[in-house]
């Protein structure tokens, strides 16, 4: 449980920081190449937030799906095959 706990605190202060982004932009004004910047770091910050929750999801499940079974190995069939 911990990776996932480690992973949604991660999501909430992304969350947190993307939320200060934004409302300190939207207070401001500003011109020129600085905050046209700092207003794609809001919309791409938007967009990794949204990468981070389908990550926390992905992990919560497979952290409920494992629960139980005593072992940390990955399925057989999604392991990456060695090269040469």
């Amino acid at each position: 449980f911990a990776i996932l706990a480690v992973e949604a605190l991660t999501m909430l202060f992304w969350f947190a920081g993307w939320v200060a982004l934004a409302v300190f932009l939207s207070n401001r004004v500003c011109f020129g190449h600085v905050c046209d910047a700092a207003k794609a770091a809001a919309v791409f910050g938007a967009f990794e937030w949204l990468l981070f929750a389908a990550t926390t999801v992905m992990a919560a499940m497979h952290v409920f799906r494992t629960r139980g079974t005593g072992t940390t190995k990955p399925d057989p069939n999604m392991e990456v095959h060695q090269g040469v």
